[in-house]
């Protein structure tokens, strides 16, 4: 059996964390390769197995373009403020996917915070809902086959959504020894830990996965409505609707709307007003919700 590429990808923004990444990952028998997509070129050479790719459009958007350059047969999402703490990672990854004799399998790392018990659920704290995957590496052709990241997604959840589509062909969620830190902080470099995404995006990319793969807080077998993939055209240019802060096709428009002072600004209007709006939505009447949830969508879009 000839053993498979793995193709490491993600939305990637901070190139002062590739080095810690790249090297994180160490020695492995197996061949592998990372692709980050993102806005910001480093100021370094990067290694021959290391692809960049240049664009300003957003998040999710990157993530597909990431795997259309990805040459692996394996593809594994990642992040760029996250590090490897499992020596040979791909390695093992690579053994526990293949004893599972299944292509559709997703392998998932293990974070190292034991403080978080129930992460890789689809509902945190549910251990009924599905079981889902941090890192998830997983066949390629299966990733394809289930539509890759469909284009609704602004800049989270979409590997959530793609996971519950190798789960409703019949695919499974198996873990590995390999663990990782996430939110990871260099040494006198607070700005190399991920940015606000997270709150600011997240509620918006969560509306849309629990749309298409809930019901009455239970998660449906199948998801409700076809997927939409990303249009070919202007794909590394502009970002495709709905697109979030990501809306300028001006290149200096994308920067500014992407720099660390706003992201402070959005951060604090996050924590005064955004939780407000979210326990407001939570209290409300569903058709009051129902409202509010189409003025956040026009919002965002």
């Amino acid at each position: 059996m000839v053993t498979p590429k793995i193709s490491l990808f993600a939305t990637a923004a901070r190139p002062q964390n590739w080095r810690m990444f790249y090297d994180s990952i160490g020695e492995n028998d197996v061949a592998w390769e990372v692709v980050f997509v993102g806005p910001n070129p480093p100021d370094y050479e990067l290694p021959d197995n290391f692809v960049y790719v240049k664009t300003n459009v957003k998040p999710a958007q990157c993530a597909e373009i990431a795997i259309r350059h990805a040459s692996g047969d394996l593809i594994m999402w990642v992040c760029d403020d996250m590090r490897f703490t499992t020596d040979h990672p791909l390695d093992e990854m690579y053994r526990v996917y293949r004893e599972a004799e299944d292509e559709l399998t997703v392998v998932s790392a293990i974070l190292n915070d034991p403080e978080i018990s129930t992460w890789n659920h689809f509902y945190g704290g549910d251990l009924t809902s599905p079981e889902v995957a941090l890192c998830g590496m997983m066949s390629k052709r299966v990733w394809l086959d289930v539509g890759g990241v469909d284009r609704r997604f602004v800049a989270l959840t979409w590997d959530l959504d793609v996971t519950l589509g190798v789960l409703a062909r019949g695919g499974k969620v198996v873990y590995s020894d390999v663990h990782v830190d996430m939110d990871y902080v260099l040494p006198n470099d607070p700005t190399s830990k991920g940015t606000i995404l997270h709150s600011e995006q997240r509620w918006w990319d969560r509306q849309f996965l629990d749309g298409v793969w809930t019901e009455n807080g239970k998660v449906r077998k199948e998801r409700v409505g076809p997927h939409e993939p990303f249009d070919d055209e202007d794909l590394l240019t502009k970002s495709q609707h709905p697109r979030g802060h990501w809306k300028y096709q001006n290149e200096r428009l994308n920067k500014l709307a992407s720099l660390v002072t706003k992201y402070k600004m959005r951060q604090w209007r996050s924590k005064t007003f955004g939780r407000l709006y979210r326990f407001t939505v939570r209290v409300s009447p569903r058709p009051i919700s129902n409202v509010l949830a189409k003025l956040w969508a026009n919002r965002v879009g």
